[in-house]
């Protein structure tokens, strides 16, 4: 943040990344404020135009995370060490002609320019991949506040996986579950960020408008770089889903929030439709309302879902992506006891439900001449029994019948048709049904997969769903991706127990 001072106070003499992370932390001493105050202070000179793409405003920012990421501990040290290579790369560029270089668009367009911002040590890289931590520290801060039960080395794990492990190999390196056992409590870390002479609420509301002014700079920075460098995208170097619009239905918790969150990160622009209008619409809040919106929307009704396709298209223009994720199941019991109420319930909003969206979602499609996608939540309990309650079973069969019936009629217009088939996940549509705890459910997975020392957690399924909704899929239609962990290549333990 001296940095940026320095910039506009031009006496005062350069100084390094780490002179500038010294010079906060004497500042903070000195004022009593938290350094995300300061950082709020410093942004706050800049005009709005300036700050999209002004090259100090994004060091500024860039640095406080560094701070942050001190905070939290060993545990961040690979993504800190990155963080802080790529800080000094830009500084450097900066440097050499500061008139020339102020502005984050002219850095990169020299270099698509010259023909070396494909090279590893580019600026354009490390603008990139400042950019993506940049993405890490603003949802971090926003689950933090959204998710006040979780752990906070839950909270960090989970922003990991939603922001940068597509990228980056930090999560799956072996000291990481010895690391994460070091990660602060939440009342410390909110300790460690407090400035001397602050108060926990006045930190809440710091960090607010911190956000509110780093999400635009961070936005901004990413349509530089896809407008900029084309090439990015042949580098899986851009968001998968750039500039696509995506409905999901179901976004209101587990695997379709964990999804929603993860293609608004990935570029999208996203309609959750739920029935749980209070939880959707705190999701799409949480995700910022210039990229992520909530509309009301009961499967069992068809004019809903089609208004809800309307909604998407008149209020982004387009649809790209349909991901038909909302189910609901019965409670267990024997086919001599089953509830012919609860069968017609759940065939529904799993069956009818599922069609009318795949229906309406290709209607919008064809209209634009779109070749879209359209993925669709099935079941493991669709390729075998004994997975789940019985009209469940029996509505997740349909949905592998419709995809696979639509796909042969679609992909003939461009539109892929496919679907994901999880095993159990513990989502709280999961639990609630069965009673058991989180680690319960999680634990008797792991014990029926063939694949150990893995957790089934929902955004691996939003990862597949990702997979199925982006590009990287573009010749693959009528596919069921299971994400079970092996479990239906012998089967569940009650039907193939090894002699």
């Amino acid at each position: 943040m001296p940095e940026i001072r320095m910039s506009l106070k031009r006496h005062r003499r350069k100084k390094t990344g780490l002179e500038m992370k010294k010079g906060e932390e004497i500042k903070e001493e000195v004022t009593g404020l938290s350094n995300i105050r300061l950082a709020v202070e410093e942004l706050s000179l800049f005009k709005t135009e300036e700050k999209m793409i002004s090259t100090l405003a994004f060091l500024g920012a860039s640095n406080l995370l560094l701070h942050v990421l001190d905070k939290i501990g060993p545990t961040m040290l690979v993504l800190r060490q990155d963080v802080h290579r790529n800080i000094e790369r830009v500084e450097k560029v900066y440097k050499m002609d500061p008139n020339l270089n102020s502005s984050l668009t002219e850095i990169v367009k020299k270099e698509v320019a010259e023909g070396i911002s494909r090279k590893t040590e580019s600026c354009s890289r490390a603008i990139l991949w400042l950019t993506r931590s940049l993405d890490f520290g603003i949802t971090l801060t926003q689950k933090l506040e959204k998710n006040p039960e979780l752990r906070f080395e839950q909270v960090v794990e989970e922003t990991y996986n939603d922001t940068l492990k597509p990228w980056h190999g930090w999560i799956s390196s072996a000291a990481y579950k010895v690391a994460i056992q070091l990660v602060p409590n939440r009342e410390t870390f909110t300790i460690l960020l407090m400035g001397r002479d602050q108060y926990h609420k006045e930190l809440k509301q710091d960090v607010k408008i911190y956000v509110s002014m780093v999400q635009p700079l961070v936005d901004e920075a990413y349509v530089l770089l896809a407008l900029s460098c084309t090439h990015l995208i042949n580098l899986q170097l851009s968001r998968k889903l750039q500039g696509k619009v995506a409905i999901i239905t179901g976004g209101s918790g587990g695997m379709g929030e964990a999804s929603a969150r993860l293609f608004a990160a990935h570029g999208a622009r996203v309609v959750i439709g739920d029935v749980k209008d209070e939880l959707g619409a705190g999701v799409a809040a949480s995700i910022g309302h210039d990229k992520c919106c909530y509309r009301s929307c009961d499967l069992r009704d068809e004019a809903q879902v089609e208004a809800l396709v309307k909604h998407a298209v008149d209020t982004f223009g387009r649809l790209d992506v349909m991901y038909a994720n909302a189910a609901i199941l019965e409670r267990p019991d024997s086919i001599t006891k089953m509830s012919l109420e609860d069968l017609d319930n759940v065939m529904a909003v799993n069956v009818r439900g599922t069609a009318a969206t795949i229906k309406h979602a290709a209607r919008a499609m064809l209209a634009s001449g779109t070749r879209g996608s359209i993925v669709c939540t099935a079941s493991v309990a669709g390729m075998l029994a004994r997975l789940g309650p019985h009209a469940y079973t029996a509505s997740k069969h349909g949905v592998l019948g419709l995809v696979k019936s639509a796909a042969a009629e679609l992909g003939q217009h461009g539109i892929r048709v496919n679907c994901v088939s999880p095993a159990g996940v513990a989502t709280p549509m999961a639990i609630g049904f069965s009673g058991s705890r989180p680690e319960e459910t999680e634990k008797s997975m792991q014990e029926m997969a063939m694949l150990k020392g893995v957790v089934l957690k929902a955004h691996h399924i939003a990862e597949a769903a990702l997979f199925l909704a982006s590009e990287e899929s573009a010749f693959i239609t009528g596919h069921n991706l299971v994400v079970d962990g092996g479990i239906t290549v012998v089967g569940p333990p009650t039907l193939a127990q090894p002699k």
